[in-house]
């Protein structure tokens, strides 16, 4: 078990949750849309123009009021429930973080991983540009940390994670059903596991499959589902490997 060093950046952590909080919902409203549809950044109600988009999408902006500010329209999800969630996850990873590098990605990777839980959830989609954010950003880190450090095992580690779990996944999907944004996703969150350690990528490993396993006979046994109905993998690729931070 990793001995988290660094008590003082838990109320830090949990700030940057909160702030993150229009960014999320921005990312979340923007992105709610088919595969290949444009951005969303009007209103539905009056056309005024609501969520601010650059950076192919990664970069978002709510309103702070979650309305639209010309009629009132609710926009994205209701204000404080991505924030809750967001602060929930960020505060895991400063539990359990060994050392600010690490923190730092965790967080990043943590925030996008609660927008994109939520698109999974409503459209069955990974987008692109944020699994790709959140992979570069922990493996950008990790090569700054290894560097400076002078602790290359960081960097190793982190790729050997990404490649093992997001190559398991990918060849997982290509007969289970699941879809590219899942190995995208994976190979982000094995980079991020696989820098404390590669047991706790195969510790996200199991929980994701346990995990999705417990959900979906719940889900099936109470007619919630059918056999042949998609599944937001991603949400369990999240939760195992949150599982595995916490108990590692």
């Amino acid at each position: 078990m990793v001995a988290p060093a660094m008590p003082l950046t838990f109320p830090a952590a949990v700030t940057v949750a909160l702030v993150a909080g229009p960014w999320l919902r921005g990312l979340i409203y923007a992105h709610a849309v088919g595969y290949r549809q444009p951005l969303r950044t009007d209103c539905p109600q009056c056309g005024t123009p609501v969520v601010a988009v650059a950076g192919r999408g990664v970069l978002a902006m709510a309103p702070v009021t979650g309305q639209c500010r010309r009629c009132g329209q609710p926009i994205g999800p209701v204000p404080g429930s991505v924030e809750a969630l967001a602060a929930a996850v960020v505060a895991v990873a400063a539990w359990r973080a060994p050392t600010p590098w690490l923190l730092t990605a965790w967080t990043i990777t943590g925030l996008l991983g609660v927008a994109l839980a939520s698109l999974d959830r409503a459209v069955l989609r990974l987008p692109d540009p944020l699994t790709l954010a959140a992979a570069a950003s922990t493996l950008t880190l990790a090569a700054a940390a290894s560097i400076i450090t002078q602790h290359p095992g960081i960097l190793l580690g982190a790729l050997i994670g990404a490649t093992a779990q997001g190559g398991f996944y990918y060849l997982a999907g290509v007969r289970h059903g699941m879809g590219r944004g899942d190995a995208m996703l994976a190979f982000a969150l094995g980079a991020a596991l696989g820098w404390l350690h590669l047991t706790t990528v195969l510790a996200g490993v199991v929980w994701t499959i346990l995990t999705g396993a417990i959900i979906t006979v719940i889900l099936l046994t109470t007619r919630r589902i059918h056999r042949r109905q998609p599944l937001p993998y991603g949400v369990f690729l999240l939760s195992g490997a949150l599982v595995a931070v916490i108990l590692s």
